[in-house]
């Protein structure tokens, strides 16, 4: 089976609010540590059916039952439950083996046999049962991992402490501290088999988009973002301003950082994955300081 490719992109976040923008990708806590989740598939491999026991209820002959009791099974009954075929490859084989709606399913029986080893009439069941196989499991593993992908929790560290903006043609830093990876695995299990699939969701890039006029972008790694602000050291996770936000009609700059994820999995013969990415932004106000030059009298 070949998993599609997928695409999703989470939407901005305001400023003030904590819900996310995609369903698909889950609001960050901001905790700077590995999220790891695990979901138990279960309904498509469900085997509570090759457990009963068709001989419960069945009556068996005795000695004192005459001539009818004669028709009855002699016991001791014994309960078997196996696959209706020993298809080791999964193979489609005289219909013992099908494809549902890209699950793989095989034709188990429960069966009753008596004291000679004859199959004991009305006692018998035939049913399907789901195969666990990783590759079926992906998909799970994809949606449980993209709940745990943090929207970017953004910090400005050069923002005036008092005035709460940054400065045109002076640099602009920004810091991100929820940048580590996330993984999901899915697993499944029945009496037929064992399967688990992982995706890890790891940052690559972080991006400023600096929302002025006939701007550029500001870009750095996750471990640049994630650096502590000195004020001596420029990082590469800044931008230098050329507009003052006046210029706006707000009077503030939409900026926004955009996160850049890898997805991948464990799970080989899967389509890769289209990147992911997360983004928040706000409405940032850029002051301009203008010199003042007071003449001699």
């Amino acid at each position: 089976m070949t998993i599609g490719r997928r695409a999703v992109v989470a939407g901005l976040l305001a400023l003030t609010t904590s819900s996310h923008g995609a369903a698909t990708v889950g609001a960050g806590s901001g905790e700077n540590e590995v999220a790891v989740a695990v979901v138990v598939a279960g309904g498509d491999y469900d085997d509570s059916k090759t457990y009963i026991d068709p001989c419960a209820g069945v009556d068996v002959a005795t000695d004192d039952e005459g001539d009818d009791g004669l028709m009855l099974p002699v016991g001791p009954l014994r309960f078997v439950s196996q696959r209706v075929s020993n298809v080791q490859n999964f193979d489609a084989l005289d219909g013992h083996v099908r494809l549902i709606n890209g699950f793989l399913e095989v034709k188990w029986w429960t069966r009753c046999l008596d004291a000679e080893g004859s199959e004991v009439a009305g006692a018998t069941d035939r049913f399907w049962v789901g195969v666990p196989r990783d590759v079926d499991l992906v998909d799970e593993a994809f949606d449980a991992a993209m709940e745990l992908v943090p929207a970017p929790n953004v910090s400005w560290p050069t923002k005036d402490p008092e005035f709460g903006w940054v400065y045109v043609n002076t640099s602009t830093e920004w810091r991100v501290d929820n940048l580590e990876p996330v993984s999901a695995t899915a697993r499944a299990s029945n009496r037929i088999a064992t399967a688990e699939a992982t995706v890890t969701a790891t940052p690559e890039w972080v991006t400023l988009l600096p929302g002025e006029p006939g701007a550029g972008i500001g870009r750095c790694t996750p471990e640049q973002a994630a650096a502590p602000f000195y004020v001596k050291i420029i990082s590469q996770c800044s931008y230098k301003y050329k507009n003052s936000s006046a210029i706006s009609p707000t009077s503030a700059f939409e900026a926004a950082i955009e996160v850049s994820w890898k997805v991948e999995t464990d799970v080989v013969d899967v389509e890769p994955f289209d990147d992911l990415v997360t983004s928040w932004s706000e409405q940032l106000q850029v002051g301009e300081v203008q010199a003042l030059v007071i003449a001699d009298r």
